[in-house]
């Protein structure tokens, strides 16, 4: 009898607290939506109409500047705005654009090497994560990774 009581009152609790808490959820989850809007918006009006449909955010690491320079930006070419995050001058305001669209796409890990492809008007935001692939490489000397990305790339690029 006691722990019929019991889970009667831990039901009715948790019933209660999801009531009280799904609308802060759902404000965080329209909150998002139209900040996602809003920058790609922005991103539009700034670079899309300029052709610029890629944003390219990469270090001066020694496991990647290189290879990203000579093989994945010129892939990208005047399609792309690239950012290197060691020295360009638009990364050092927190409010910038580009540092903006990183940060709301690229995730905390595996942020950089990056490729972001923004399509117009209603395709999906799409990022080519290199990171994994570039220390697979370094570390392991598994190109496969790498080459495979490169392909995705190559991909993304024919269907434009």
């Amino acid at each position: 009898m006691r722990d019929r009581l019991f889970n009667f009152v831990a039901f009715i609790g948790l019933a209660l607290l999801t009531v009280a808490v799904s609308p802060l959820l759902l404000a965080m989850s329209v909150g998002e939506f139209f900040r996602r809007a809003y920058l790609r918006t922005w991103w539009h009006l700034k670079h899309g109409r300029y052709g610029r449909r890629w944003l390219a955010v990469y270090s001066d690491g020694v496991k990647w500047k290189e290879h990203f320079e000579a093989t994945v930006l010129p892939l990208v070419g005047q399609s792309a705005v690239v950012v290197n995050t060691t020295s360009s001058t638009n990364w050092r305001h927190p409010r910038s654009l580009e540092r903006l669209a990183h940060t709301c796409w690229s995730g905390r890990i595996e942020h950089t090497p990056i490729l972001i492809l923004f399509q117009w008007p209603f395709g999906k935001v799409q990022c080519l994560r290199l990171h994994e692939a570039y220390m697979a490489n370094a570390k392991r000397g598994e190109r496969g990774a790498l080459d495979a990305k490169i392909q995705q790339l190559r991909g993304l690029l024919s269907e434009a």
